[in-house]
């Protein structure tokens, strides 16, 4: 092989060019291919995510449940232990990007049912606190979450880290529920170099 192809950045470069150009499953076996390949692959294949529920799956699946009808409201059963946290983090590291639904068309109800259940933020920053963890993806530039008011602030929460860029929070159509206070000030104090901001009304 030739040396040129040992080097990381230029092999990002290529993965991340594949991945423009909707090659993931070639990237995918670039990545299987030869442990030298292993992390710039799996790099670009992390890099930008479009869907929440890919991150769910990175926890134990005993660990979640969610309603068989809609395939929504995603909630924990059972604490997650530090161990639960192995695989979540070996991928979470990698995101730069998170764009999310957490509200969605659903054909047997009618509006938006939440992709999340109301109590899983409240869970989730209990168990955060409890390994004090304080971040889900810690190197995330990028995030845009689009659903209920509540649920996409309380998320975001666990999202904003110091690197973000890019900041976009759209509620669902017809929630008219305004953002508190204090998110603003978390934003505030975690000081990300912004460039695009876009929030819901504030109270």
């Amino acid at each position: 092989m030739h040396r040129a192809l040992y080097v990381c950045e230029l092999l990002r470069t290529i993965f991340d060019s594949l991945i423009s150009d909707n090659a993931e499953k070639s990237t995918l076996s670039a990545a299987c291919a030869t442990t030298i390949w292993l992390e710039p692959a799996l790099d670009s294949l992390w890099r930008e995510i479009d869907d929440f529920k890919i991150l769910l799956k990175l926890w134990p699946a005993e660990a979640l449940t969610r309603d068989s009808a809609t395939g929504s409201y995603y909630r924990f059963v059972r604490p997650l232990a530090r161990s639960d946290w192995a695989r979540f983090d070996f991928y979470a590291r990698r995101v730069r990007a998170l764009t999310a639904t957490l509200g969605r068309p659903c054909e047997t109800f009618e509006g938006m049912p939440d992709l999340l259940h109301e109590t899983f933020c409240t869970d989730l920053g209990k168990y955060m606190r409890e390994i004090r963890r304080t971040m889900l993806l810690p190197n995330l530039q990028s995030l845009e979450l689009q659903g209920p008011v509540c649920t996409t602030v309380q998320l975001a929460n666990f999202l904003i880290t110091s690197r973000i860029e890019r900041l976009h929070i759209s509620p669902t159509s017809g929630d008219m529920h305004c953002m508190e206070h204090p998110f603003l000030l978390t934003i505030m104090q975690r000081k990300p170099p912004l460039k695009s901001v876009a929030l819901p009304n504030v109270r």
